[in-house]
């Protein structure tokens, strides 16, 4: 394959791969490396640079910046770069936070340069054919101007020419000294500067802008802290089934991921036992023993914001009274050094302090407590904070360093201005309001708290069955791996043979989707149940299923309804599964729908809700995209922005109508802060009791 590829560059020109565009129609956006609102409307609004924050915010950064840099100074801030995994394969790319920040570009390989005279000048790296093939398009100099805003664009060549000139008529030059670059660094007018001094971090001001966060900032974070919270509890509920660290680790990723989370904030810390108390603990190789806790400190990055949760419990289901007393008596800690934080010019190096009083002088000098944990002056995790675990004023940043563990935060950490209600903090939930998470979930362990926005895909621009193909064929060798390894262990064979090649080549040449899923049912109960292990035969039928649905809509375009389709939350029903949610929802009509999966509100993509039926039916449980009923409404209800007729129909049972607001709803009225858990007034019985009409709704 690398050899085709290598050809297939030789002969191409520069121009034939990076002027494709000329050659798009109207109706598809440009690529620019980055998701814009042209071409992810699910993901950015008109008017966003990245998701959530717009192009506008961009430019004050920029214009903060230069009002607190000294006059006639300049700013050089460079792309991170890129990490290899081995010789040819990258790690994932992760933004320098400094240069996401002012410019708002994901990509590697650029310079920025922001001055008083200049305003914003980029310099962007050129698209290279076989670079293009290999790792697709980038975004170029148009693109700094016209996506990025920038004042002046370049190609990276003419660093060299245009930079020193810069250089020379700047009194003194800020860079990011985390992401060094030889662009700039070899530059010898640059080398000058920084012989004789003159040349300084630019951290202490990037610092101070973005200590102070904007409405859409905080929009972001809670996001991102919601998104944690979810994922940790519901690792909480699988960790007596699955009691090892790194199954923990990898249950609390993925569960991040689906839900919108990039990537980790940092390796997750689980730690089981004595492994709690290392503060950085990250090999998660242990199995966790009957009667120990279990720490698990973690966080995800969401759009560059990251979210910070520690949270420790018994996997077993119950604390010891020892257990129990520190729990106690660091939530206890927690909760005074959070009223303490919210005080303004209380400045956070005393908040240590105070957590260390708060642990040491409990008045539990004669517990067991004390004789254990508290009195061993020589065990560093039992005087500090941040090693007794648990979320004080950790600040969540979108980038690597916080309150804590910036380096540059003495020269401005004691200004009041710089403290009060734009700092966020972690809040320590109460082990109540925790417990009655964990019981919720567990009746409804499925259940998401606020879904971020998902790709809505009509079956217009469902995958190709080409793509499908090769998707489903690299699965099918893990399958047909697992069923030879385990051929010789039957003891005589039931079912004839037969290749799960075989099956995919039916299933993408099939015209019947009924035919297609019944083949595939079969195969899943015999060939690959009988012979995987039942916890990957499930994954493996469910993974089948899910692909079958897929295929059998891939090549149909136009409006569902009018091709004999369901879709709910932009997924293609099966007739298999239309089927088994008849016998709970009542009859479904053709049509694109979306479902509230906890409270059972449903209506037509981009509409409004028209009614409610039984919610946890599991054929529909698929995420539900924020913008699914056209809301603008900026209060959410379960994940979803509700429609204007849906707020004034909720207003009047008693919903607040403030913005900014993410609610909870269950079908029995109830309703919760999706961000703190607090139970609001009830809204009262919301649709019939469901027993009535024996556990069936009206239809869809």
């Amino acid at each position: 394959m690398q050899r085709v590829v290598r050809k297939l560059t030789s002969i191409t020109s520069h121009r034939q791969v990076v002027g494709f565009r000329s050659y798009c129609t109207g109706g598809v956006a440009f690529d620019v490396g980055q998701p814009t609102s042209a071409s992810h409307p699910q993901l950015l609004k008109d008017g966003e640079l990245t998701p959530g924050i717009s192009t506008e915010e961009y430019i004050l950064r920029r214009k903060k910046l230069l009002e607190l840099l000294p006059e006639k100074s300049l700013a050089i801030i460079a792309a991170a770069p890129v990490k290899m995994m081995t010789d040819v394969v990258p790690y994932t790319f992760r933004q320098d936070a400094d240069y996401l920040y002012i410019t708002g570009c994901q990509q590697p390989g650029g310079v920025a340069i922001l001055g008083h005279d200049c305003g914003l000048c980029m310099f962007m790296p050129e698209a290279k054919p076989y670079d293009v093939i290999w790792q697709g398009q980038i975004a170029g100099v148009d693109e700094a101007l016209d996506t990025f805003k920038a004042d002046k664009a370049y190609p990276m060549r003419k660093l060299h020419e245009i930079l020193p000139d810069m250089i020379k008529g700047s009194s003194k030059v800020f860079h990011n000294v985390q992401t060094v670059t030889p662009a700039y660094m070899e530059i010898e007018a640059f080398k000058k500067l920084a012989y004789c001094n003159n040349v300084m971090d630019l951290a202490v001001y990037t610092h101070q802008l973005r200590w102070i966060k904007s409405p859409a900032e905080l929009k972001l974070m809670k996001e991102s802290a919601s998104i944690a919270c979810q994922a940790l509890l519901l690792t909480m509920l699988h960790s007596k089934t699955y009691p090892f660290e790194g199954t923990l680790a990898a249950k609390v990723e993925y569960e991040c991921k689906i839900r919108g989370a990039q990537r980790m904030g940092f390796n997750p810390v689980v730690g089981g036992g004595p492994n709690g108390s290392i503060i950085h603990y990250s090999r998660n190789d242990q199995r966790i023993k009957q009667g120990d806790l279990v720490l698990m400190d973690i966080g995800c990055e969401l759009h560059g914001y990251v979210s910070d949760l520690t949270r420790t419990w018994p996997p077993c289901g119950s604390f010891s009274s020892a257990q129990e007393e520190l729990y106690e008596l660091i939530l206890e800690t927690n909760k005074h050094c959070v009223e303490l934080s919210k005080h303004k010019g209380y400045v956070c190096g005393s908040l240590s302090d105070d957590g260390k009083v708060g642990v040491g002088d409990s008045g539990k000098s004669e517990s067991s407590l004390e004789k254990g944990l508290v009195d061993r002056s020589d065990a560093k995790p039992q005087t500090e904070m941040e090693s007794v675990r648990f979320s004080t004023s950790k600040y969540p940043d979108e980038g690597p360093s916080n309150g804590f563990s910036s380096k540059y935060m003495g020269s401005w950490r004691n200004r009041n201005e710089a403290d009060g209600a734009d700092m966020v903090q972690h809040l320590e939930q109460d082990r109540a309001e925790l417990q009655r998470k964990l019981d919720e979930l567990k009746v409804h362990p499925c259940v998401l708290t606020r879904p971020l926005d998902a790709s809505v895909c009509p079956p217009s621009q469902l995958s190709s069955m080409a793509s499908l193909g090769t998707a489903l064929n690299s699965f099918a060798w893990t399958v047909d791996s697992a069923i030879r390894s385990s051929s010789g262990s039957s003891g005589e064979e039931t079912f004839p043979v037969r290749s799960f090649a075989s099956v995919v080549d039916r299933a993408i040449n099939s015209d019947s989707a009924e035919d297609v899923e019944e083949d595939f049912m079969l195969f899943t109960r015999t060939e690959i149940v009988a012979t995987a292990t039942d916890n990957f035969s499930v994954e493996v039928e469910n993974t089948i299923k899910k692909s079958v649905q897929d295929c059998s809509w891939s090549n149909h375009t136009g409006d569902p309804s009018l091709l004999n389709v369901v879709t709910v939350n932009g997924k293609p029903m099966s007739n298999f599964n239309i089927k088994k949610a008849e016998k709970i929802a009542g009859p479904i009509q053709p049509g694109n729908y979306w479902y509230d999966f906890r409270g059972g509100f449903w209506g037509v993509m981009g509409g409004p809700c028209l009614g409610i039926i039984p919610p946890f039916i599991e054929e529909f449980n698929h995420p539900l995209p924020h913008k699914c009923s056209g809301g603008n409404t900026d209060v959410y209800v379960n994940g979803r922005e509700l429609h204007q007729k849906d707020l004034d129909l909720l207003a009047g049972k008693g919903l607040p109508t403030d913005r900014d607001r993410s609610y909870i709803i269950e079908i029995s009225g109830k309703v919760f802060d999706a961000y703190t858990g607090e139970e609001s007034n009830s809204l009262g019985q919301l649709a019939p009791v469901l027993g009535d009409t024996k556990g069936r709704a009206e239809g869809v």
